[in-house]
């Protein structure tokens, strides 16, 4: 009864494909020319796509919007499709970044979320050379006079850089608020979920934006039940010792 099995690279074929699809129909009709044919499949990734050329519309209060800036993901942690999904990082280009942003905010829109699967790994190809950060990027998003406030998500503990972390103290525009997954407060379920940093490691990350921004409300996610999880590793992740300070 599948018609069409569509990837997240295949948007910009799908009048393409729904127009195959559609040809193995009848016209007029639901009934297949060929019983039992195969769907029509398109799922291959495309390691150049970074949603370049799209036009950004505010969300139903006319009053934010969403750019997405960043895609992919290098991590590989154990429990996680998102690489097989959505291929490597790789991130669009800050002028095309700017002119998404540009063109929300002659649209009304005040307050602009960048977005990626992990977005504080963001780097693109600056003007005259060189790479922009996620930090450099939002220093240059916040010249836009209109534009009142900036929001990304979601993030990775490893890509807190020290330019992201300048950002949060020196940008008025940016929001006291990050979304930080920390998962576990295990070091041994950790290891076994490939994140590639110790509990220490993540206090120290928010010990460095508290630093620099006091008010910074954080947000987190945590996964229960880890396969090999032990009663101790629920009860690191459940202690006063992680948690008091975050």
């Amino acid at each position: 009864s599948v018609d069409l099995i569509a990837g997240p690279d295949s948007y910009r074929r799908m009048p393409a494909l729904l127009a195959q699809a559609r040809a193995q129909v009848a016209p007029g009709t639901e009934t297949p020319i060929v019983v039992g044919a195969e769907p029509v499949i398109d799922v291959v990734l495309d390691r150049r796509e970074t949603y370049e050329g799209l036009s950004s519309t505010p969300s139903a209060d006319g009053i934010s919007g969403f750019v997405t800036v960043q895609r992919g993901c290098d991590k590989f942690c154990t429990f996680c499709v998102v690489p097989f999904t959505r291929g490597r990082e790789r991130g669009l280009a800050p002028r095309e970044i700017l002119r998404q942003v540009r063109e929300l905010v002659d649209a009304g829109v005040r307050e602009v979320t960048l977005l990626g699967q992990n977005v504080n790994a963001y780097h693109g190809d600056a003007p005259g050379g060189g790479a922009w950060g996620l930090g450099r990027l939002i220093r240059e998003l916040a010249t836009l006079p209109e534009l009142r406030r900036i929001r990304y998500t979601t993030s990775h503990p490893n890509d807190v850089d020290d330019e992201l972390v300048a950002a949060h103290r020196n940008v008025a525009a940016l929001m006291p608020f990050l979304h930080l997954p920390v998962q576990s407060g295990s070091d041994t379920v950790l290891a076994a979920m490939n994140r590639r940093y110790t509990a220490d490691d993540f206090r120290r990350v928010v010990g460095r934006l508290r630093e620099a921004r006091p008010d910074l409300a954080l947000s987190s996610d945590f996964i229960v039940g880890f396969p090999d999880e032990s009663d101790a590793d629920f009860a690191a992740t459940r202690s006063e010792e992680h948690t008091s300070e975050l």
